[in-house]
């Protein structure tokens, strides 16, 4: 389980708006290991936010938001080497945007590309630093128009931790100051 918000600049193909999104989630996830390779799948939901278009505020509702990932472990932590990790994740979401008596509906796809880097100290404390890239269309539907845009950056840096605790348990932590901002957190069952 996890939970976060996030923040991304927006510009859109009209070539009059650009926007800030800004929103919480809360998503479950199961991953499955094979050997090097991870596949996870996730489900969740979008909780309320605000989609900020040249200075019309619009109100976001609760929505859906899915993806699909797959992670390949390309080195092995030794007592001298860090971890490498490279992933791939294809997502989606769907909310509503509401403001006076305007309503829309707002979709985005994304498609994810990243690597990490990161050390496991006293076998409980493993800080790693990842950098992904990103792309995809957005779609909102608003006034019976279309208008199609993406993100403006396309890159997200994040800095973390994952804290390996007895009984199975984990839990992490992620910020990303730069590109697509946000703090997310979480917990973990291994079994």
């Amino acid at each position: 389980m996890a939970g976060g918000y996030s923040r991304s600049q927006l510009i859109f193909f009209d070539g009059e708006t650009e926007a800030t999104l800004e929103h919480g989630s809360v998503v479950a996830t199961n991953d499955f290991y094979a050997g090097k390779f991870t596949v996870t799948l996730a489900a969740g939901a979008f909780l309320n936010g605000s989609l900020d278009a040249g200075g019309a505020p619009y109100e976001l509702g609760p929505g859906w938001l899915t993806s699909v990932g797959l992670s390949w472990r390309v080195l092995n932590e030794t007592t001298d080497i860090p971890y490498v990790v490279l992933s791939t994740t294809l997502g989606g979401l769907g909310t509503r945007t509401m403001r006076n008596d305007e309503r829309g509906d707002y979709y985005g796809i994304d498609f994810r590309f990243g690597g990490s880097v990161g050390k496991t100290f006293a076998g409980w404390f493993s800080p790693y630093a990842a950098l992904r890239v990103f792309g995809g269309p957005v779609l909102w539907v608003v006034n019976d128009e279309t208008i199609v845009g993406t993100d403006k950056f396309h890159v997200q840096g994040s800095l973390g931790a994952v804290f390996l605790l007895p009984q199975s348990l984990d839990f992490f932590f992620e910020g990303s100051p730069g590109g697509e901002q946000g703090v997310f957190g979480g917990f973990g069952v291994r079994y």
